[in-house]
């Protein structure tokens, strides 16, 4: 059969000769257990019987039973012998004295005697009376092979003896050595006749001419009751007497219709020709096709055997047939071991890859665990050292077995014992202890020693001791709460864990040995590889999707084969279809290049493996850079791929924040530039002032005391503006970036407007023409004054005046929001302005969580509220310059 998956050599060749032995081994015990010559008889009676057969009448053998007192009536024999047949037959030997005398008087009797075995197992020829001792006689036996096979003759006391049929069928031929032959039987019906019996030709019930030229064949009379009982079944469900089973012989010998069969030892070699032969054949096809082969042969090997038949051939047929099967049989199971051997070994493969790669091994399974406890509270806790102690099992000691930091060795506690201290105190104290005496060796003079107890559901799991620098505690309380709660989900993964090991332990050989379903555990696998890798793929997909540069992937023929929902949004506001369009046409229309460029340039990506990268200025105000580079397939790649290339990446790259960033610093610098210019302007003029020697003394004092004021803040400001621009990300998080007020107000109020239409309110802004930079984050400010003015609206009446008063005073930019409306109950802004989580009101959770900013950013913030007036919101923000 086809091979899925590639071989050596010399395991093909060894499991085609397994095969090849499986399948001769199993036609042996087949035709050692009887199934190969009982399918080989039913094959030729079914077979024989389709040859046209000759009518009844010219059957030149016929037959008579009779009891051996009939055979003493004269009578009989008179008109037997009148009758003028060929030969007459005897099938047994009367003993009474009367039968004997008259027989011995007939010319043309042939007597039949048995072979009857002795007690040592040799043959021995019936006696006879002394009165049939000059008859001739042969032998009257069954054959070796039972009713469909006979003999030519038998061996006894070292004399071959022939059998009747033989000599009846070839009386000029010399009798030799035994030789076998098949009886051919008719279908049913069709026997040679018995005409009835000896008594009934002597009363002339039937006419005597019937016997004229033919040999007769007379055996003896049973009873009725033993009639059924001397019978024999034959092939076809018939059942054949002993007279009916030497007529059939004797018909098949002078028919000469014996077929000529192979020899043993021509069989075997033949059948192992025909096993390679198979093999090779069924080895080299398709199962569907082997399966269509083997049937063919099946079908043709008995039409085979049909047409040998005309030239007196008998082909071993049942064993061809019985190997065709077993070689087929053998070759699908060796084949569905060789697949279920592969897909185990790759569902064991991919599952241990995906585990290994994407899924670290479970804690209860892994021998590791100690490991994974210890870089987890390496990622957690800030520790100096730690070690932890496993409990032994069975036993009130423990032992170390991991040390972060440290050694084994550097517990200078030897006994281990955890039913005596200090052991005890910690789990007394259920939680962790502060060791007053040194546990862990050179202990530094700020170093604080902790023994915590590993405890669930009452079982001591092990001990976790740990150093810790005094001044990276903090708060005791809060740290010592840390450490037991941290103990506790140790200790109850070691509990799971323990309890799960014993578990496996405790599955015995007999239930698995046992097991209807042995595969249950590698289907599981199956399925939990299957969902891992589906989860995997999800996971890329959904970050692939997530991200916010967007990705477009074309291939070598122009159809996309992958694109994020970045890049479907983005390309969406410029009304380009990304499915219906190709690389050159996205290259036209955002980088504004002709047909020809465009084309170039693809061709150079491919090609030349080139890069490209431009900026974009989108509809939606945000700057991004396009950037197009080849995808060079993988060595294992089957798909085409011309040039080496899968296709062309398109990523577009959101620069928007850092186009924004530098335009604050450019910003930033010039009002730096700008207050630098005021003030050392004003220094000028001071200094002018201070030499003049008019000016009074006091004056000049005075004037010398605002002019360092004055330098001190310029040297502040210079540092503090140098630290911001070192900044290299438009930040969300930075307290103390300079931003742009006047701009990121006017885009507040512009998203605002929306939100006051819905009320139908006015808004009563009142500014100053020039604002400073203020230090805040320009994400969260933004959101922050959203919050506000959406809180203000809803609270407001419909067709009221929100009012917003901005103003600079004393280094702080204030915000004043006030509008006319319903009141916030106290509770809710004590809510709003509190860390409680529990909030039902969405703008009240948004303003909660963007004023906690404030105090990052220097600022802080007023808001009340009055029943049935409205709220007003104060939000001051730090000045820059």
């Amino acid at each position: 059969m086809a091979e899925t998956f590639a071989t050596s050599p010399e395991r093909d060749l060894g499991r085609g000769l397994a095969v090849i032995g499986a399948a001769l081994l199993v036609s042996l015990l087949a035709g050692w257990f009887g199934m190969t010559a009982g399918l080989d008889r039913f094959l030729f009676h079914l077979l024989a019987t389709w040859r046209p057969q000759a009518p009844l009448s010219e059957a030149r053998v016929v037959g008579l039973s009779a009891q051996p007192a009939d055979l003493g009536d004269p009578a009989f024999w008179q008109t037997l012998n009148a009758a003028g047949p060929a030969r007459v037959v005897l099938l047994f030997v009367p003993e009474d004295d009367a039968v004997t005398a008259l027989l011995a008087q007939q010319e043309n009797l042939l007597l039949g005697r048995a072979l009857l075995p002795r007690e040592d197992g040799v043959y021995q020829v019936q006696s006879v009376p002394a009165a049939l001792a000059n008859l001739p006689w042969a032998l009257s036996a069954f054959g070796a092979g039972g009713v469909h096979f006979q003999q030519t003759s038998y061996a006894v006391d070292g004399t071959w003896l022939p059998t009747l049929e033989y000599k009846l069928a070839r009386p000029d031929q010399p009798v030799g050595q035994a030789r076998r032959f098949r009886l051919r039987y008719p279908a049913r019906g069709r026997y040679p006749a018995v005409l009835g019996t000896a008594r009934a030709l002597a009363a002339g019930e039937f006419p005597a001419a019937t016997l004229a030229d033919k040999t007769v064949l007379i055996a003896r009379r049973l009873p009725p009751e033993d009639a059924e009982f001397a019978r024999l079944p034959a092939s076809g469900g018939q059942l054949v007497s002993r007279l009916a089973y030497h007529m059939t012989g004797l018909t098949t010998l002078q028919n000469r219709a014996e077929p000529l069969e192979a020899a043993p030892w021509l069989v075997w070699p033949a059948l192992l020709i025909a096993a390679l032969a198979l093999t090779a054949l069924y080895q080299r096809l398709p199962t569907r096709a082997t399966f269509r082969a083997a049937l063919l042969i099946a079908l043709g090997l008995p039409l085979l055997a049909w047409l040998l038949l005309f030239a007196n051939l008998w082909l071993f047929v049942a064993d061809l047939m019985l190997l065709n099967l077993w070689v087929v049989f053998f070759l699908v199971l060796q084949e569905n071991t060789i697949l279920a051997a592969t897909l185990n070994r790759q569902i064991l493969d991919t599952s241990g890859f995906m585990q290994r790669r994407y899924t670290p091994k479970s804690f209860y399974a892994t021998e590791e665990h100690w490991s994974q406890v210890a870089n987890m509270i390496k990622q957690m806790l800030h520790i100096r050292r730690t070690i932890f102690l496993d409990r032994v099992v069975g036993d009130h000691r423990c032992r170390e077995v991991i040390a972060v930091n440290c050694s084994l060795e550097d517990i200078y506690e030897m006994r281990r014992d955890y039913e005596r201290t200090p052991y005890t105190l910690a789990l007394d104290a259920n939680g962790p202890i502060r060791m007053q005496r040194t546990y862990l060796k050179d202990q530094p003079e700020n170093e604080a020693q902790y023994l915590i107890p590993l405890v669930f559901a009452g079982e001591v799991n092990g001990f976790w001791a740990l150093g810790i620098e005094e001044e990276d505690i903090g708060d005791v309380a809060q740290f010592e709460a840390a450490l037991g709660e941290t103990a506790v989900e140790i200790a109850e993964m070691l509990y799971h864990r323990r309890r799960f090991m014993e578990a496996e332990s405790e599955k015995s050989l007999l239930p698995e040995l046992l097991a209807f379903n042995q595969d249950r555990a590698l289907a599981q696998l199956l399925r939990e590889s299957t969902a891992l890798m589906e989860r995997h793929v999800l996971r890329f997909e959904s970050i692939f999707h997530g991200q916010h540069t967007g990705v477009l992937i074309y291939d070598m023929f122009g159809q996309v084969l992958m694109i994020n929902d970045g890049m479907a949004e983005a390309l969406s506001g410029v009304d380009f279809a990304p499915y219906d369009n190709s690389l050159a046409d996205l290259l036209q229309l955002l980088g504004g290049y002709d047909d020809v460029q465009a084309k170039r340039l693809v061709l150079d990506i491919l090609r030349r493996d080139q890069q490209f990268s431009f900026p974009l200025n989108l509809s939606n105000q945000r700057s991004v850079l396009l950037v197009l580079r080849p995808l060079r397939s993988l060595s294992e790649e089957v798909e085409a791929s011309p040039f080496s290339k899968l296709g062309v990446l398109c990523e577009m790259v959101d620069i928007t924040d850092l186009a924004r960033l530098s335009q604050v610093k450019e910003k930033m610098i010039r009002q730096t530039t700008m207050v630098l210019r005021n003030d050392i302007m004003g220094l000028s003029m001071a200094h002018e002032l201070i030499t003049q020697p008019d000016v009074p003394e006091a004056d000049k004092q005075q004037m010398m005391a605002i002019a360092n004021e004055k330098m001190a803040s310029l040297k502040q400001l210079l540092e503090e503006g140098s630290g911001y621009l070192k900044t290299s990300s438009f930040d969300t998080s930075s307290p103390f970036f300079p931003i742009e007020f006047a701009g990121l107000l006017q885009q507040v109020v512009g998203e605002a407007e929306k939100l006051l239409a819905q009320r139908d309110l006015t808004l009563d802004l009142e500014k100053p023409e020039l604002m400073n930079f203020v230090l805040a984050s320009p994400n969260q400010l933004k959101d922050l004054l959203l919050a506000v003015f959406r809180l203000m609206a809803e609270d407001a009446e419909k067709k009221s005046v929100l009012s917003l008063r901005i103003g600079e005073k004393d280094g702080l930019l204030s915000l004043r929001f006030v509008n006319q409306g319903y009141g916030i109950p106290e509770r809710q802004l004590a809510k709003i302005r509190g860390t409680d989580r529990d909030l039902d009101h969405k703008t009240g959770r948004d303003l909660q969580r963007n004023l906690r900013y404030l105090a990052d950013w220097q600022g802080d913030y007023q808001l009340s509220s009055e029943i049935g007036k409205g709220t007003s919101c104060t939000i001051r923000l730090k000045v820059f310059g």
